[in-house]
């Protein structure tokens, strides 16, 4: 069931949708520059035998719930899975960029840290939510951010002349186009062995456990439109 609320986020399964606006760039994008390094950051060894990719919006709720379930399901699985996780700011996320480039801005000056932050950014979601700062400026919102990265050792006055940067804008454009090349059209979505799942924020543990123990054992599962379907 599909309901659009009055915000203009339209709920479907766990997910925030970009709707037709990911379609559209899409078509406006027919040439891409080829980015130096496979965006998003990672976790892990990259000979695991499987790959989770995951694309989050730190603005979407959704994201946020979906969080601790694909960090326990790593602890779970050590050496077994690399995780990359992407940020996509999804267009009706008003801070959602802002806060795309803040994280980008930790991964470049304390990338040991980066994962923590993003812990740190949801847990703090409802401080920059559209509501929040529906009457508030985007220098409100940078002293904002620049208060959170303060807490990982970047000071304000590396934050702030990094936020209006283009090195930093240009990850962030960079990270959305690479999400719409791969068919992603909203928050969270999650790859597996470079497969798009049907994976949301109301996906369990013992789900992506059976997924994984599966691939692990060399047994086939496709993921359906709704439920893991094992194929004889």
């Amino acid at each position: 069931q599909v309901s659009t609320q009055s915000t203009g986020t339209t709920k479907m399964t766990g997910k925030c949708l970009f709707l037709l606006v990911a379609f559209a760039l899409v078509l406006i994008s027919n040439q891409q520059t080829i980015p130096k390094r496979y965006d998003g950051q990672k976790i892990g060894n990259p000979a695991a035998p499987i790959l989770v990719e995951a694309f989050f919006d730190f603005q979407c709720p959704f994201s946020m719930i979906a969080l601790p379930t694909i960090e326990a399901v790593l602890k779970q699985y050590p050496t077994s899975i690399y995780y990359i996780l992407h940020i996509l700011p999804l267009w009706m996320h008003r801070q959602a960029f802002d806060a795309a480039k803040a994280s980008y801005i930790v991964a470049k000056y304390n990338p040991k840290e980066y994962f923590a932050f993003v812990d740190y950014m949801f847990a703090h979601q409802d401080e920059f939510y559209n509501a929040a700062f529906r009457n508030r400026t985007e220098l409100d919102l940078y002293e904002l951010f620049a208060g959170y990265v303060s807490h990982f050792g970047i000071t304000k006055d590396i934050f702030i002349p990094e936020m209006d940067s283009y090195d930093i804008y240009q990850k962030v454009n960079v990270g959305v186009h690479f999400a719409l090349s791969r068919g992603v059209t909203g928050t969270p979505t999650f790859f597996v062995n470079g497969v798009q799942t049907s994976f949301d924020s109301g996906t369990t543990v013992q789900q992506w456990k059976t997924l994984i123990d599966s691939l692990l054992s060399n047994d086939t599962l496709s993921v359906g439109p709704n439920v893991l379907q094992r194929r004889s």
